[in-house]
């Protein structure tokens, strides 16, 4: 996978549900200072990226795919939508 340019803070596989709605390889999302990335180790080097003011320290995805739930740096919550 691509290197980050902070620390990652959390990994989390995309769920199969989700994986099979898109048509499209699984991905792996991380969460980092400034942004939430997504690695298709299917399409080596390939990375979307979701920028964020602040930290994210933790995420995990809800059962169905349809969102991402991160814990930021200053105890907040930020749910984003599926990210296709």
């Amino acid at each position: 996978l691509p290197e980050a340019s902070s620390t990652v803070y959390g990994l989390a596989w995309e769920p199969t549900a989700s994986v099979a709605r898109r048509g499209a390889p699984r991905r792996l999302a991380a969460c980092a200072y400034g942004a939430l990335r997504f690695h298709s180790p299917e399409q080596e080097g390939h990375v979307e990226q979701q920028s964020w003011e602040g930290a994210l320290v933790s995420l995990s995805w809800c059962p169905s795919g349809d969102y991402l739930v991160c814990g930021t740096q200053e105890g907040m919550i930020q749910i984003f939508p599926q990210v296709e």
